[in-house]
């Protein structure tokens, strides 16, 4: 009986090693291709703010147009509106734009029905508005502002 005990633990052993699992042997850090990367080059640049997002001068408050009236201009970032009101105080249009480096364009509409574009210049100081504007009738003059 002892000699069937250990063949029975001997063949148990055996099957039981064939059904385990060998271990293999652990990665290297060695490489195992002749391959070789290249670093992607990282820009190291610094980039610079744009300055046609960030207007060099507030533009807001009551400008006037000698003999005419004044417009009011409200601006937030880049975009800007503005009402425009004769001597009375009577308003006579409406209009809304962007400030892009140091010029203004508009789009206006007049109480009377009539749109049509601005286009203004900011003056280095900030101090000065000038420039044209066309309706869609064929109408057009000069513009000129200050504050």
């Amino acid at each position: 009986m002892k000699i069937s005990w250990f063949a029975t633990l001997l063949l148990s052993l055996i099957i039981s090693g064939c059904t385990t699992q060998t271990q293999t042997p652990e990665a290297t850090t060695a490489p195992t291709s002749s391959l070789k990367t290249t670093p992607t080059p990282v820009a190291t640049t610094p980039i610079e703010p744009n300055p046609n997002l960030t207007p060099a001068f507030d533009l807001s408050g009551d400008w006037k147009n000698p003999g005419a009236g004044y417009i009011l201009f409200r601006q937030e970032g880049n975009s800007i509106s503005c009402q425009g009101f004769k001597l009375s105080r009577f308003q006579i249009s409406e209009a809304q734009g962007v400030i892009v480096g140091d010029k203004i364009n508009l789009t206006y509409t007049a109480t009377d029905g009539t749109t049509g574009k601005i286009d203004l210049h900011i003056s280095s100081n900030g101090q000065i508005l000038s420039g044209f504007w066309k309706n869609d009738i064929g109408d057009s003059g000069s513009v000129f502002l200050s504050r």
